[in-house]
Parts: structure tokens; sequence; C-alpha cells
């Protein structure tokens, strides 16, 4: 389960806020590499006040691969990238989606 907070700041400070699931594969590792393909979606809101957009609550798809480090026994070094999809899916009009690529870098914490 994931909770996006995104802030966009230029021309004018707004969100996108939401919630989603995600399910990843880990593929065998290699020494303390471990390569991930990941896939999901969800719920957004959305006050960008885009013209092409029909409405503020809008539906979004993600997938991408990524790879976990081990630092520790309980702990990686994590590299991800996302393709991430973002539209109302029909439900109004007009229904111009938001298409982006994402990199993210972060720690793994393992309980």
């Amino acid at each position: 389960m994931e909770l996006p907070l995104h802030l966009v700041v230029d021309p004018k400070t707004r969100i996108m806020t939401g919630g989603y699931l995600l399910g990843s594969w880990k593929f065998t590792s290699f020494a303390k590499v471990y390569p991930y393909v990941l896939a999901g979606g969800g719920v957004l809101y959305n006050d960008l006040g885009l013209s092409t957009q029909g409405t503020r609550l809008n539906f979004s798809y993600q997938g991408g691969t990524g790879l976990q480090y081990l630092i520790a026994p309980d702990m990686a070094f994590t590299m991800e990238y996302r393709y991430h999809h973002v539209s109302n899916a029909g439900t109004a009009e007009p229904n111009e989606p938001l298409n982006s690529s994402k990199v993210l870098i972060g720690i793994s914490v393992f309980r």
C-alpha cells in the first residue's frame, strides 16, 4: 500500500494525493542485489487546476522495475523506475491523461 502526496510548485502550489495498491515480484538474488518489478494502481485526488481534466477524482496505474541492495540484514538501498498514468477513466470530459516517468531512490527497512 502506498499513500502518495505529489506537490506541484510552479506556477502555483497544488497537490495530488490518494492511495495505491501495488504488488511487487522479486527475482533471485545476485549476492546482495535483488531486482524486482512492480505494478498497481488506485484512486487519486487531483487539484492541479487543469482544464484538460474533467474532474478532480482520478484513477492512476503505474508499473516499474527496481533494484534493492542489502546494506544490513534488515535494510536495503533502493533504486526504482516507474511509469505513472493519471486520468479520470472516462468518467468526465475532457479526459486528457497525465503520463510521467519517475526515478525513486530510498532506504527500505524490513520488519
